[in-house]
């Protein structure tokens, strides 16, 4: 068995809204590979792959030259490659941006009569910087809560 390792990674170029980090998640799988990717927000994709020291060079490989069938990769950096004893983590995942949609008011309480007036849902939106009424149905509600994951 081969030793193993970690490897920080960031990818620059055309690897955001072209299922790049579904693609990288399918390769680290296929490889048997853990860790993370990510979107930044200078729309470059950064992540860490842990694993066996041989998968490791594939997937490194494969960042720099091959991601995902519409990405166009200009460059790709590798940062803290070090040898482990055990992985810290359990599988390949990726990592979405949190819900900017922290803070969440109902009126009136939400409850499972349906026949309850509209309810007003107020986001405050803190990437935006800017605070949203709206007026929607108790069902409604509890659909657009569970969907945002509030």
């Amino acid at each position: 068995m081969s030793a193993l390792r970690s490897v920080d990674f960031k990818v620059f170029g055309r690897v955001q809204g072209v299922f790049f980090r579904k693609h990288t998640k399918d390769q680290a799988d296929k490889l048997k590979l853990v860790g993370w990717c990510k979107n930044e927000p200078d729309l470059t994709v950064t992540g860490v792959v842990q694993g066996g020291s041989s998968q490791i060079d594939i997937m490194m490989n494969w960042l720099e030259k091959t991601g995902s069938p519409q990405s166009r990769i200009d460059s790709c950096s590798f940062s803290n490659d070090r040898n482990m004893d055990k992985t810290e983590f359990s599988e390949f995942t990726i990592r979405r941006k949190k819900n900017p949609f922290n803070n969440t008011y109902i009126e009136p309480p939400l409850t499972d009569d349906l026949d309850l007036p509209n309810h007003k849902v107020q986001f405050s939106d803190k990437v935006r910087n800017n605070v949203r009424d709206i007026s929607v149905t108790p069902h409604l509600t509890r659909n657009l809560l569970q969907h945002c994951k509030i």
